[in-house]
């Protein structure tokens, strides 16, 4: 086959050309732009981290938690004070700068009631309470470090070495706690019994050495002004009387040690173990 000067010099341009010019190949992507998937694994949240044993701690009475992330969207919320703890199940949504939570209405208190209100010792049988609370949203930012994930708000959360997600989800189910997460919202009473059932007794503001109140069965007398009122509980509204006048406040317990004044000026308070 003959080919004139002008084909040759053609094919010579396609082939330079081919070869400064190879086909496009996708880019590699980034391992670390991908959602790390957090389905099966169980963090622990604390105020602090412990940078040697990667390890979230911190003392203190109200502000440690887990998270065990049973699958690609759902969880359950374990939340821990002296005395008494709360198990509340919730949605996720997760990228890899940040997990988006959506805890459930439904939430469980397990606590120890008082055996004797004189001596605060602690009954050894736990008792279970299932109520409706405001359903409630976080948000955490991811960091890595160390290799691991961290998970921040006001607390952090780092992979939690103590046990497995296995091993705690037997003992909520053999305690019946997981049931009582499924109970039908319509048969959950909106009152809450515990507050009727534990809501005398002696109480102090947090970080406080000395009682602040003391409340009876229809009085509740102030330490710092030698003051005793009378009062009324009504559901979930404690009414107090102060110079012909009635306060209302909304109040809520958790477990049997903590209780909440609610509205603007939210008030809490510890049951106070250490009265003569």
């Amino acid at each position: 086959m003959k080919f004139t000067l002008s084909t040759v010099l053609i094919l010579i341009f396609i082939s330079i050309n081919s070869c400064s010019n190879p086909p496009s190949i996708p880019p590699k992507r980034d391992s670390l732009s991908s959602p790390i998937s957090l389905a099966g694994k169980l963090y622990f949240f604390a105020p602090e981290l412990d940078s040697t044993k990667l390890e979230a701690t911190g003392a203190c009475d109200c502000c440690s938690s887990n998270m065990l992330f049973l699958d690609d969207s759902s969880f359950l919320y374990i939340s821990y004070c002296e005395g008494s703890t709360s198990y509340t199940r919730g949605k996720y949504t997760s990228d890899h700068q940040k997990l988006t939570v959506a805890l459930d209405s439904i939430t469980v208190d397990k606590y120890y009631p008082e055996e004797n209100d004189s001596t605060g010792t602690l009954s050894i049988n736990p008792v279970y309470h299932t109520s409706i609370q405001q359903p409630d949203n976080q948000t955490f930012k991811k960091q890595e470090y160390k290799g691991i994930t961290l998970l921040i708000n006001h607390v952090v959360g780092a992979p939690d070495k103590g046990t497995s997600i296995g091993e705690m989800m037997k003992i909520i189910h053999d305690e019946g706690v997981w049931d009582r997460l499924n109970t039908n919202p319509a048969s959950i009473p909106r009152n809450s019994p515990n507050i009727e059932a534990f809501l005398q007794g002696t109480w102090t503001k947090p970080d406080d050495t000395t009682a602040s109140l003391k409340i009876m069965e229809d009085t509740i007398l102030y330490f710092d002004h030698s003051q005793k009122l009378p009062y009324r509980l009504n559901h979930d509204s404690l009414k107090i009387t102060s110079n012909h006048n009635e306060l209302v406040y909304p109040v809520k317990m958790r477990g049997n040690d903590t209780l909440i004044f609610d509205g603007p000026e939210k008030q809490t308070y510890y049951r106070y173990y250490n009265n003569k």
